[in-house]
Formats: C-alpha cells, structure tokens, sequence
C-alpha cells in the first residue's frame, strides 16, 4: 500500500484491507490509457490486469535477481537481467577524502521522489548519533539545518557512496538499494510510493533491511532503524548474501533474445557481458 493519509488515523491493517478491496478499480483505471491507444492503432485490449500491462511485449527483462524477487512459470521471453546500476557523473565534493574514520559512515539519499522535507528529518535523526552522514539533496531538498556530523552534496556518486558507508537510507527504490547490496550493505527504506514499498518489502523478506512508512517517519524511528541495522549483524549478513547473487555470473539472456534486442556492451550489466 503507498503512502496516503488514512493509516495516520485508523493503522495500516485496516487501511490495507480496504486497499486490498479497491485495488483492482484503481488498477483497472491505470490501464484505460494504453487500451485506448491500442484500440485507437486497431490492437486488442490488454485487458484490466495491471500486471499483464506492464509486461506486455516480445521481451520482458526484469532488472533484479530471483534470490531476491523470485518469478514461477515463467515464459521463454522474461529474462533476469541483474542489477542495473547507475550514478551521475559528478565532482566528487572537497570533503570525499577527509572524512572521519573514527566511527561508521551513514550514506542518505531519497531521491528525486517523496516529500522534499525528509531528508532534513534522516539528518536530524542522526545529529547525536556516533556516525558520520554523507547526503545527496538530489537537489530538492529543504534544508534548514546541517548537523555538524552531515557532509552535504547536491549528487555522489551512489555505488562509490554506498561502498563507503555501513547503512544506506534511501527511498527504497531498486536503483539506491541495489547500489547498496552490491557493496553488502543493509538499507533503511523510506518509501512512499508502490514499486518502493514492494522492493523493500521483499529485502524485509530477505533480512536485508528495514522499511520505514513515509505516513509516520520521525526522527526517533529513523534512529532507531539505523542503530539496530548498525548493530544487529544479520542486517549486515542478508545483505551480503545479496551481494554474492548480484555478483554472480549471470547466465545473460538467450540469444534470441539479446539479438532482438541489440544490446550493446556499453548498457549491459559488466557481469552478463562477462557470462
């Protein structure tokens, strides 16, 4: 269930049951759109089942690892690519190589998506606690304070970030929390939107990190979620268990498929290329 309003007041399990019961409208809703453009090019309907509209095509390649997003009776054209990663090509910031190295590193970023105040909410949850923060703004967050353990940047490079840290809090979409798996680190979510809430619900699952909802974020629960991550080591282990299947290497993609598709050796991920 994303982030809405109602949770606040009456809890997230009555909440959810009512989601539950009202989802398949708000999905069908979803597809009106494409059915529409397919009926306007003379296409039958896909119908109203959300899921089919996102992974209707010759090829379907599922940016991810079945360790930790598992699919069954799949067909011959929906392929595990692996992670997919990817950083800004930025200046590192004068403060990359004089970081403190007395206590643990805490890389956050949340994104271009959710409220512009959170960040500031993660910084101020970490101002008395033994670590030392690296942010990206994203450059969009509201920042009225800077605690003096916080070293600020608008974007970092986020596979070099996550390296360096022991905790990544981030919005826990795919992107950030595969950057952080790759390096073996545990990840606090902070999610607010549906495909945020899926992935972090499944590295939940995989005893990798923590999700916390957007609806009751404060600075005491962040705190929290990030000392016990710091200090429970199967955080730490799940964590690198997903590293060793991002690591792995990936059988690649059928050559049928990877023909089709004309991947070239710039966009594939280096281990599929290496398979």
């Amino acid at each position: 269930m994303p982030h809405v309003l109602w949770p606040r007041f009456l809890g997230v399990r009555l909440v959810s049951v009512g989601f539950r019961l009202y989802r398949p409208l708000i999905f069908a809703l979803y597809c009106l759109p494409l059915n529409r453009v397919r009926r306007k090019y003379g296409l039958p309907r896909l119908g109203s089942n959300l899921s089919r509209m996102f992974t209707d095509g010759d090829y379907t390649l599922y940016a991810d690892v079945p360790e930790l997003v598992p699919t069954y009776d799949r067909s011959a054209n929906h392929q595990y690519l692996g992670p997919v990663l990817w950083s800004p090509a930025v200046e590192l910031p004068e403060w990359w190589d004089s970081l403190p190295t007395d206590r643990p590193i805490v890389y956050a970023t949340l994104g271009t998506s959710g409220g512009r105040s959170l960040l500031q909410v993660v910084l101020d949850a970490l101002a008395d606690q033994p670590v030392t923060v690296i942010a990206a703004t994203a450059d969009r967050s509201d920042l009225t304070n800077v605690p003096a353990n916080a070293f600020i940047a608008d974007y970092l490079p986020g596979e070099e970030a996550a390296a360096r840290a022991s905790v990544v809090v981030c919005n826990g979409g795919s992107l950030s929390t595969q950057q952080a798996f790759v390096a073996g680190v545990p990840v606090i979510g902070v999610a607010a939107n549906l495909d945020q809430h899926l992935n972090m619900e499944a590295i939940e699952r995989a005893g990798a990190g923590v999700l916390l909802r957007t609806e009751w974020l404060n600075a005491q629960r962040v705190a929290a979620a990030v000392q016990d991550a710091l200090r429970n080591p199967d955080y730490r282990q799940g964590a690198r268990r997903l590293a060793e299947a991002y690591g792995r290497d990936f059988a690649g993609l059928p050559e049928h498929i990877e023909s089709g598709l004309g991947l070239s050796a710039e966009i594939m991920p280096a281990k599929a290329r290496t398979a």
